[in-house]
């Protein structure tokens, strides 16, 4: 009678943990990347040729292209990808494009459904057109120079999403994320006059020259409902923190070798200066 007891209390003991499990499964995937973007509206745009797909890691691929014709701006990364491996569709965005001859390397890959399992296949590319679901009311939009996107600076919308939820970003470019945002500029002076209206522009640049500066004192008169977060170095002097909606945030170092740390400060910042409002 006891041991039969005990047997019954182990096999509970296992349905519940079991039940847990599947629980915390569940919960785990209703939170994870791939319920973050508007599936039932997305567009497939192009679907490259049957290529030989290897998988260095789970953030990075290798292509070889040899013998196949490959549209150039094919792979771009603001758009996201799928690869179809037994009638199953992975998802993912990437960060970095590296050509070297008859081969493409993308890297970090940031998968937005499960990782698929292989090493070496034989498949195609689909490029989408799938958008990040926003559904805040605070509008934002990120400028500057490499230091907004690349390195950690990938985590900047990220994190400042998850420290106000009522966020939502603007721009024609987008991040690893699929957070937009208006992306790397060749001629800021020029790009500053075609950047979105929205309640926040948050613009990180190194270098701010004096005639950049007073292109942005002019957008901050013109623009006076909109407030200006300017994330800088130190070493830059600056006459902008003069305008009421003007603030400004400065590193006695290089934004792009700003940490994950440094970010989460920065963002932390920049979030009691939204609220603050």
């Amino acid at each position: 009678m006891y041991l039969q007891k005990k047997q019954q209390f182990a096999l509970f003991s296992f349905i519940i943990l079991s039940l847990i499990s599947i629980l915390f499964f569940f919960l785990e995937i209703n939170h994870s990347s791939y319920t973050q973007f508007e599936y039932k509206n997305a567009k497939a745009l192009n679907k490259s040729n049957i290529l030989h797909i290897l998988k260095e890691d789970y953030s990075a691929l290798n292509v070889e292209t040899s013998n196949q014709i490959i549209n150039p701006s094919f792979f771009n990364p603001n758009f996201t990808y799928s690869i179809t491996i037994n009638n199953n569709d992975y998802y993912f965005r990437f960060l970095n494009l590296y050509k070297s001859n008859s081969n493409i390397r993308l890297t970090g890959i940031y998968w937005l459904s499960t990782i698929p399992e292989f090493t070496d296949i034989e498949s195609y590319f689909t490029q989408w057109d799938i958008k990040r679901k926003q559904n805040g009311e605070i509008t934002v939009c990120t400028f500057g120079d490499l230091s907004i996107y690349s390195k950690n600076g990938k985590f900047l919308r990220k994190f400042l999403l998850k420290q106000n939820q009522n966020l939502v970003f603007n721009g024609r470019n987008f991040d690893l994320y699929g957070f937009p945002h208006e992306g790397y500029i060749q001629a800021p002076t020029a790009k500053l006059k075609s950047i979105p209206n929205t309640d926040y522009l948050i613009i990180m640049l190194s270098n701010l020259s004096e005639n950049y500066q007073k292109e942005l004192i002019k957008l901050a008169i013109d623009r006076t409902n909109t407030k200006i977060i300017v994330v800088t170095d130190l070493s830059i002097e600056l006459k902008l923190s003069e305008l009421s909606n003007v603030s400004v945030v400065q590193y006695n170092i290089g934004l792009q070798d700003l940490s994950i740390e440094d970010y989460q400060q920065l963002c932390h910042k920049i979030i009691n200066l939204i609220e603050a409002n």
